[in-house]
């Protein structure tokens, strides 16, 4: 039992059988998986899951019970309580307890194919994975492309994947440039797309030419199957420019390599930090750009304040003061100067003065 764990009674094997009330019970079911992703415990997990199943339990509420231990694990690291070995590791064990209720056997007659894959840049791939166990569960056989591979890749990957469908998976808002471009290459195979996952919505899939938004991957699984036995929708239209994409993928590198010297000018510690600080401000730098370009791409200038609000609170987690991010703000204000729309999202996202 750790500290940084909710107050659940320790289960190191199979246990006793599952009380009738704790079928139902979400909440205590993820709280018990969450202590024994903190205790490391792969077959206690996937011993305590293959329990549930037995005695019941369906499995797409054993889905949804581990999809939302790994969302709780990514609170536990923003809020600086799990390092990203800690949470890495929880993924692991969640990827076997989620193998432990695949489909074993090969689908009769599965009515179409589905090929899914996390979008370009985005290494989040077990929401992906999450929707592959839901369309198997529907019927359909999957394709499981994996997790921020280029673009190019999935385009040379399509034609023999023998999919009908594409789905991509997006979990956070700095990759929805990575989107746009996996998107593209979906549609340029003949596929129509759904995307889903944390940093989708309805408006982000119209805007980047995604043919439908699946809130959960039992409503991806259910889109895909009606496409898959009716026949696929009128391609969508995108209205985001495709130059503006290749614009920005361009200059990012040079944008952050001045960014991050600004903000050392304004951050003086910045200068004496440890390698590993020094790391995370140029991952926050690369972030900021990415929100960035996506607030301008989708029209929701509001995804950039997220992040700065996202990132205040992970900068509070990791012990730093307030000018860590103010200087970064002021940095890239600095070198957007010949960006005006730019700027002025970044000078409308900065926290209010205290």
């Amino acid at each position: 039992m750790t500290p940084d764990t909710p107050h659940h009674e320790r289960h190191t094997g199979p246990g006793p059988a599952v009380r009738e009330e704790d079928r139902s019970d979400h909440a205590s079911l993820v709280a018990e998986l969450v202590e024994r992703f903190a205790l490391a415990d792969r077959r206690g997990a996937v011993a305590r899951t293959r329990q549930l199943r037995g005695a019941g339990v369906a499995d797409d509420e054993l889905r949804d019970v581990v999809g939302a231990a790994v969302r709780h694990v990514g609170e536990l690291w923003q809020a600086g309580r799990w390092t990203i070995t800690q949470e890495h590791a929880a993924t692991a064990i969640a990827e076997a307890v989620l193998s432990s209720i695949e489909v074993d056997a090969p689908l009769d007659q599965p009515v179409g194919t589905v090929a899914v894959v996390a979008a370009e840049g985005e290494w989040h791939a077990f929401p992906a994975r999450l929707f592959s166990h839901a369309l198997e569960s529907a019927g359909l056989e999957v394709r499981y492309l994996g997790a921020g591979v280029p673009a190019e890749d999935v385009a040379r990957t399509l034609p023999a994947a023998g999919a009908g469908v594409l789905a991509v998976s997006i979990t956070l808002t700095s990759n929805l440039v990575g989107a746009a471009r996996t998107i593209a290459a979906g549609r340029a195979a003949g596929l129509p797309v759904i995307l889903g996952g944390a940093a989708s919505s309805t408006s982000r899939a119209a805007a980047l030419g995604a043919d439908a938004y699946a809130s959960d991957v039992t409503e991806g699984a259910a889109i895909a199957r009606r496409w898959c036995l009716e026949g696929p929708p009128k391609p969508a239209q995108p209205t985001i420019d495709p130059r503006a994409v290749a614009a920005f993928t361009a200059q990012r590198d040079r944008l952050r390599d001045a960014a991050y010297g600004a903000t050392a000018e304004r951050w003086p510690a910045l200068s004496d930090a440890s390698d590993e600080l020094i790391d995370r401000t140029c991952e926050d730098l690369e972030l900021h750009l990415d929100h960035l370009a996506a607030a301008v791409l989708v029209g929701e200038h509001d995804a950039y304040r997220d992040l700065v609000d996202w990132l205040g609170a992970v900068h509070a987690g990791r012990g730093l003061p307030p000018e860590a991010l103010a200087a970064e703000l002021d940095a890239l204000h600095a070198v957007l100067a010949d960006e005006p729309v730019l700027a002025a999202i970044v000078d409308a996202a900065r926290p209010p003065a205290t």
